[in-house]
């Protein structure tokens, strides 16, 4: 288990799975303490406790009893969010049929995942769109977000995730694995490689993928649009 500190819960998340060298979706945290800061927003921090979920399997029966303790909260606390899912799931819904111009609502499923929601959506030509431009699923979450802080109190928030017939996390997959031959391209020639993706998300999940990669380290630089991500290689000390 480790003890992570930041800004917002999404970057405590993105931390703490790099330096436990898993995916968010094998994440498992808990919220330790908010500091909600002046005016609320300058000095904000958020600290986590997190573990893996192949951690807790593996644990020894005293690990495991309090792995079990924690898990045990959560569940609880994840009664209280399922008004919040329908609610979430309804409202996506609605936002979806205005998408594709349909008046007959895609299907959504979800997949709680402690405090994380993942919201499945089967509509074929949605999915499409979302994997030529994958901003329009981040600008789904973003308007999630906003429908949910109106709904729910503030120690009730959640992650969401929001994918359609798995083309995110199909693109996961894709990005770790291209980020993993990229870092041994770098080893090799000793040269940075530079990527231009728009998507801070897909940044994101190259930069978890190489987190603990000791042979090279990522690095984000511009602003805006014009952000980019290297991949440098780590100089040897002599």
């Amino acid at each position: 288990m480790i003890t992570v500190e930041e800004k917002s819960l999404e970057l405590a998340m993105v931390r703490a799975a790099g330096q436990l060298g898993v995916t968010q979706d094998a994440l498992r945290y808990r919220v330790v303490e908010k500091k909600s800061g002046f005016l609320g927003i300058l000095g904000r921090k958020i600290r986590i406790e997190a573990w893996s979920s192949d951690e807790v399997a593996g644990q020894a029966r005293g690990g495991r009893n309090q792995h079990r303790h924690l898990d045990a909260k959560l569940s609880k606390s994840s009664k209280h969010m399922r008004p919040h899912v329908a609610s979430l799931c309804e409202y996506l819904s609605r936002l979806c049929s205005m998408l594709v111009g349909s008046s007959k609502p895609p299907a959504i499923k979800t997949h709680h995942n402690k405090e994380r929601v993942i919201f499945e959506i089967t509509n074929s030509e949605l999915g499409a769109e979302i994997e030529k431009n994958v901003k329009i699923a981040e600008a789904l979450e973003h308007l999630m977000r906003k429908y949910l802080a109106k709904i729910a109190l503030a120690d009730e928030t959640f992650h969401v995730f929001v994918d359609c017939c798995g083309v995110r996390r199909k693109r996961e997959r894709s990005l770790i694995s291209m980020a993993k031959g990229l870092s041994v391209k770098v080893v090799q020639s000793k040269k940075p490689i530079v990527l231009n993706y728009k998507s801070s998300y897909d940044r994101k999940v190259i930069h978890m993928a190489l987190e603990n990669d000791r042979r090279v380290y990522t690095k984000s630089v511009g602003i805006g649009h014009n952000r980019k991500l290297l991949i440098l290689p780590v100089k040897k000390s002599t």
